[in-house]
């Protein structure tokens, strides 16, 4: 959180920081009982329900009492084409969530035809992170459905983030901690280069772009079969790749990349929204061949 609050600071009333979201579904949805999950999520999710809050040059994060919320309804099914869901969506998308004082998430319904609806999502990094996309959207379909009697005796689980917050603050005053610490500072004591790609048009304040290449289906078999053969899973792959590729720029010996760990260690955690993500160093040492 601290270093998602340090980014936000750096790059100020930009989306650096929020992460939106389209999700469809694909059926005609009683609009009405899809706010009421979508309130009840709200409710059970404290994490939703943080807000930043700056005081006398500190900063501090408090879980605000729950309040229902009236979500909009945008309709698109009137339209002929999809223009008009694009062009808002892409605009939507391009709006920020202010860090401090205000909350840090924001739903809209919409209808985009008789046989789909769906909700956009917006969110601020500092109380979510990717599988928490997964515990919201999961137990709102879930909730729906037990209201419209698909599924009356399921149960949704929903624990506090306060759990991973007092976890997280009591190994922090551990013997772990201390052996975790002197672990990592010995392992990347002669680390003193960064591994870096030099962007051609320079400093871009934030704002960036993403380029999508296809493999070719050869190629795409090849790499599938050397996994399997491995007993890989993609990532390590992709990485590994990117390592030799840093190696092939800088011809460094030692190189490191930051990459984001689950941080999620037991069947709790995984039921629980919020942000855990961390962000850990990876060190390969290249030998001489």
């Amino acid at each position: 959180q601290q270093s998602i609050q340090f980014l936000d600071n750096f790059f100020p009333e930009t989306t650096i920081n929020t992460m939106s979201y389209t999700i469809y579904l694909k059926e005609d949805a009683d609009l009405n009982l899809l706010k009421t999950a979508i309130n009840k999520i709200i409710q059970m999710h404290d994490s939703l329900r943080i807000q930043i809050i700056s005081y006398n040059n500190k900063v501090y994060q408090r879980i605000t009492p729950y309040k229902k919320f009236d979500i909009p309804v945008n309709d698109f099914s009137n339209y002929e084409d999809d223009n008009k869901f694009t062009a808002f969506q892409k605009q939507w998308g391009k709006k920020s969530i202010s860090l401090y004082d205000s909350e840090l998430f924001e739903f809209i319904l919409f209808r985009k035809s008789n046989s789909q609806v769906g909700f956009f999502l917006r969110m601020h990094h500092i109380i979510h992170d990717g599988w928490t996309i997964g515990i919201l959207v999961n137990n709102i379909l879930r909730i729906y459905d037990k209201l419209k009697g698909r599924l009356p005796h399921i149960q949704v689980t929903a624990p506090s983030y306060l759990n991973f917050v007092k976890k997280d603050f009591n190994y922090q005053y551990s013997s772990r901690f201390i052996i975790d610490k002197k672990y990592w500072l010995e392992e990347y004591k002669d680390i003193s280069k960064q591994s870096t790609i030099n962007t051609p048009h320079g400093y871009t304040g934030g704002i960036s772009n993403r380029i999508t290449r296809t493999i070719n289906k050869p190629l795409a078999i090849q790499i599938r079969k050397y996994i399997t053969q491995n007993k890989l899973s993609p990532f390590p792959f992709v990485i590994s790749c990117l390592f030799i590729y840093f190696k092939k720029l800088s011809d460094e010996k030692n190189i490191v990349i930051g990459t984001g760990v689950l941080n999620r260690s037991g069947t709790l955690d995984k039921l629980t929204s919020g942000i855990f993500v961390k962000g850990i160093p990876v060190k390969i040492t290249f030998n001489d061949d």
